[in-house]
């Protein structure tokens, strides 16, 4: 099963996002702040990393940067994601982006997007491939939703 980490100082935001990619099939954990995803990261090796930027204790750029080698690459496939704060959220996903994350979304964003990244990321490497795949298969019907009803669900902070 694809394991991922989701990085967010927003208890409701991450507990959503938890429940849908759960019901997608991936095994999730849930960090509040990039200090605690560290922890999780090194405990769970996740192949995927879904980091807010702007949190307490390590906002996400820090987080970023930790998770880098000294080569610049990643040990995992890694999506940004902000709603901003002092400045658009556009603005800090530019610097994530010079840092070398590929995916970005700003919040308020639609889940089929991120999923949609998701699987992209994903399909990028074979092992992970026949991951999702089989996820993707044992999905229960109950969980095949529409994803026009979650508008919105995906928060602004």
């Amino acid at each position: 099963m694809t394991k991922v980490l989701i990085v967010d100082d927003d208890f409701s935001f991450n507990v959503s996002l938890r429940d849908s990619l759960e019901c997608e099939g991936y095994e999730v954990s849930c960090a509040f702040d990039g200090k605690q995803g560290m922890m999780l990261y090194e405990d769970r090796k996740p192949d995927l990393v879904i980091t807010d930027i702007i949190m307490p204790e390590m906002d996400g750029l820090e987080f970023v940067s930790q998770l880098a080698s000294a080569e610049g690459e990643f040990p995992c496939k890694l999506i940004a994601i902000s709603g901003g704060g002092r400045i658009k959220g556009k603005e800090y996903l530019d610097v994530v982006k010079k840092l070398g994350v590929e995916t970005v979304l700003e919040k308020p964003f639609m889940f089929a997007d991120l999923l949609k990244d998701i699987v992209r990321l994903l399909l990028t490497n074979t092992v992970q491939r026949r991951r999702a795949a089989a996820a993707g298969v044992e999905r229960p019907l109950a969980c095949r939703r529409n994803f026009r009803s979650l508008d919105g669900l995906f928060g602004s902070g």
